[in-house]
């Protein structure tokens, strides 16, 4: 409880669009009577669809999903804020190429270098919608090598028709490479979900589109791979 405190709601009110006072009774129960974070729970509620039902169960009640980071003495007293930042590092992205066979070039992602990581930690969150503005520290520290437009607009964009369109232009082999492959064939996929949208019917805007070839496409091809070389070290 500070003198700054209405401001931030205040803030929190126009990037969210709700009311202000709803946003000011969940921020004292959330204070008063703080649970422990629980990111799969947070996570739990997107539609997945593609993925089956007693996969995305038994995964919600696997505890060795969640890092150690985020176990209960080590977040105590951290914002949740914070605590979903820390969630969101917390996964690696990917860093071979499904698709590629033999040596890879080593990935160095700086951005994600432990310096950068600590520092982006240590800024308060409500620093991040100053002004009412999502992403109002990047657009203060670019203002002036960005178009205003760019700076102005309160979305960061999104890549479900670029997504799509790569759907679109590889739409035979993504059918055939899933609808017959191992994540299907154990049950891991859904495969009467996942051909309804691998069809030229279903709406772009859609972030299936990205999960599939992000995640169940490389996942198919790595498997594949690994199996592949199983074999012929057995034989």
């Amino acid at each position: 409880m500070s003198a700054g405190l209405l401001q931030t709601a205040v803030d929190a009110a126009r990037v969210s669009r709700k009311s202000i006072w709803p946003l000011l009774w969940q921020a004292l129960r959330a204070r008063l009577f703080s649970k422990q974070w629980d990111p799969i729970a947070m996570v739990s509620p997107l539609p997945r669809t593609i993925v089956s039902k007693h996969l995305i169960e038994a995964a919600k009640s696997d505890r060795n999903f969640v890092h150690p980071w985020l176990m209960q003495t080590a977040t105590r007293g951290v914002p949740p804020g914070i605590l979903w930042h820390v969630t969101s590092i917390s996964i690696p992205p990917a860093y071979y190429s499904s698709f590629v066979r033999g040596a890879y070039p080593e990935r160095t992602l700086p951005l994600l270098s432990q310096p950068l990581v600590e520092l982006c930690l240590r800024i308060p969150t409500y620093v991040l919608i100053a002004g009412g503005r999502d992403r109002a520290l990047a657009r203060r520290a670019f203002a002036s090598d960005l178009p205003e437009e760019i700076i102005r607009r309160q979305a960061k964009g999104r890549a479900d028709q670029h997504a799509r369109n790569i759907m679109d232009a590889n739409l035979e082999f993504v059918r055939e490479f899933l609808l017959d492959g191992s994540l299907v064939r154990q049950g891991l996929l859904d495969r009467k979900n996942l051909e309804l949208y691998l069809t030229r019917d279903r709406s772009p805007a859609d972030f299936q589109y990205s999960e599939i070839l992000q995640a169940h496409l490389c996942t198919e091809a790595w498997l594949r791979a690994w199996l592949t070389s199983s074999c012929a070290a057995r034989s």
